[in-house]
């Protein structure tokens, strides 16, 4: 649960989420967009919600912030923009990093951008550019949990079939993940962490049995 992990850092969630709330509610009466207002405040809302699991928040909320929500007239931009400044600072401290999936991660879920990563391909982007430690990446990764992959690359139908669920495997020592992304039954996954069982066991738990990979997939270590 993400409160265990601000909890451990010597925060009180319900503190934590009524000090964030106190500078967050007066922008609502400095914007016309109430609905778009309404939404980035649930995202920040669920940061705090007790049964929150780790990979169903992430900077992406705080960045949401910014890419979604641009209405806030003047002069109170420059407010805004500490405010999400102060929860991306917030989630950097919880331990979220961003692209901290490897290029053949990336790769698996359709993405381009990292194609300048291929003689590190196992390594998280991050990573391999020096923007961040080794120790930095395994607890983000730690707390992302799961990646996602077209189910072509596992021999699975794609008409009618959502993207899968895969996993974020360990780094070794070197910053390369120890083996390929495994496909995961998600609601199951979900439901085991929500119940308290320890991630890695529960990852172990929900693998998907009897897949093969294509022949095409990328940078296939199996």
């Amino acid at each position: 649960m993400l409160n265990r992990i601000i909890e451990s850092h010597g925060i009180d969630p319900k503190v934590k989420k009524q000090e964030f709330f106190g500078k967050l509610i007066p922008f609502s009466k400095h914007t016309s967009d109430v609905a778009r207002f309404e939404e980035v405040k649930k995202c920040v809302e669920r940061i705090f919600e007790p049964k929150v699991l780790t990979f169903e928040i992430g900077r992406e909320e705080a960045i949401y912030l910014y890419r979604q929500f641009r209405s806030i007239t003047a002069p109170k931009k420059e407010e805004w923009n500490a405010l999400t400044e102060e929860i991306l600072a917030f989630l950097h401290l919880l331990g979220y990093r961003d692209e901290i999936r490897s290029h053949q991660e990336y790769t698996l879920m359709g993405a381009t951008r990292a194609s300048g990563f291929k003689l590190t391909p196992y390594a998280p982007l991050s990573l391999a550019n020096g923007k961040i430690t080794l120790e930095e990446a395994k607890v983000a990764r730690t707390l992302l949990v799961i990646s996602h992959s077209f189910p072509i690359f596992y021999n699975l139908p794609k008409d009618g079939m959502k993207e899968l669920t895969v996993t974020l495997e360990p780094l070794d020592p070197n910053g390369n993940a120890e083996k390929d992304p495994r496909v995961l039954d998600i609601a199951k996954l979900t439901s085991l962490l929500k119940d308290g069982v320890d991630v890695r066991e529960a990852i172990e738990e929900c693998v998907v049995p009897n897949l093969v990979k294509s022949a095409d997939y990328p940078y296939r270590r199996d």
